[in-house]
């Protein structure tokens, strides 16, 4: 229940939650670094037709034989009369729309994928905040684990007093009994006249005394009851509070007097 209730035990779990993300971070410092590259593309291409006048020399490869079909005569205004022009591709002939169709059919495309690893040598710099890191995140395990370890021993020990002081308080309890007891005997006496008023008197102070001891063991029982809700982080609970009621402002339980109200002075 205490390892549970507690805000302290709370904070110190989140505190090592915060280190060990740290510590995540430092240790990738000392290791290789390795990425790797993956992209596609694709393109598009068009334009107006512009023919290109074919050198003596590239046509002497034909020979005799037939030209391709993108070799035929050149319009007028280009090159000489009787030059062989080679004209472009007409799937690439015409205004945007066309290079956008080749784009979005995939026509062309181009991929590409790479890799590449970065070995560290010697990071002293890095070595260094991985061990500062790792040293932090085993001084707050032990410290952790030392507050959950002397939570354990605070609960056992508050209960062993919680004990202790309801044994004071119920010796006390019977203690003034007795002694009421005995004051009503030697009341009794002195009223037959077998006691003095000394006798009674001192038997008046003893009943005091019992009733202050007894009102002491109350109040150090109740302090033993409070100091093991602290411990036990159920204060709260104990006390029929609820974190919602105040932040609402509003107590869903309805308010009960004692049945036993005190007496006005």
């Amino acid at each position: 229940t205490a390892l549970a209730n507690r805000a302290d035990i709370a904070a110190n779990k989140i505190t090592f939650s915060n280190n060990q993300i740290s510590a995540l971070g430092t240790a990738n410092g000392i290791l290789p670094q390795l990425a790797g590259i993956a992209g596609a593309t694709n393109n598009g291409l068009n334009g107006e037709p512009k023919p290109a006048v074919v050198p003596p020399e590239q046509l002497a490869q034909f020979g005799k034989g037939p030209l391709p079909s993108a070799f035929g005569p050149c319009p007028p205004g280009v090159g000489h009369q009787g030059s062989i022009c080679q004209f472009p591709d007409p799937y690439f002939l015409g205004n945007i729309g066309v290079g956008l169709g080749q784009v979005v059919r995939r026509n062309f495309p181009s991929e590409r994928v790479g890799a590449f690893i970065a070995p560290i040598l010697r990071n002293r710099q890095a070595q260094a905040d991985y061990a500062i890191d790792q040293l932090g995140l085993r001084q707050t395990e032990l410290e952790n684990l030392r507050t959950t370890n002397q939570v354990g021993v605070d609960v056992s020990n508050q209960v062993v007093g919680l004990q202790q002081s309801r044994v004071r308080y119920m010796a006390a309890v019977k203690n003034r009994v007795l002694q009421e007891q005995l004051l009503d005997a030697e009341q009794k006496r002195f009223s037959l006249g077998a006691s003095t008023t000394f006798l009674v008197v001192q038997q008046q102070r003893d009943l005091a005394l019992a009733q202050s001891t007894e009102i002491a063991a109350l109040v150090a029982y109740s302090n033993a009851r409070v100091a093991l809700d602290q411990v036990l982080g159920t204060t709260l609970e104990t006390s029929h509070i609820t974190i919602e009621e105040a932040k609402n402002g509003h107590v869903n339980r309805p308010s009960v007097l004692p049945a036993t109200l005190p007496t006005q002075p």
